[in-house]
């Protein structure tokens, strides 16, 4: 895990983003899990990325 690109972080940031273009109020709790999801991912990366 200690090759985990500093730019991956903001890719994620990105896609967190992105997903609200996509939002609707049928899909708005699947959305909002995977904008929490890919938070805490993009968390870990910047975590992991900072340690290199």
């Amino acid at each position: 895990m200690n090759d985990i690109p500093a730019t991956l972080a903001a890719d994620i940031a990105t896609a967190i983003l992105d997903l609200e273009s996509v939002r609707t109020e049928k899909n708005r709790d699947v959305i909002v899990w995977t904008q929490y999801v890919l938070t805490a991912c993009k968390e870990l990366a910047e975590s992991v990325a900072g340690k290199n």
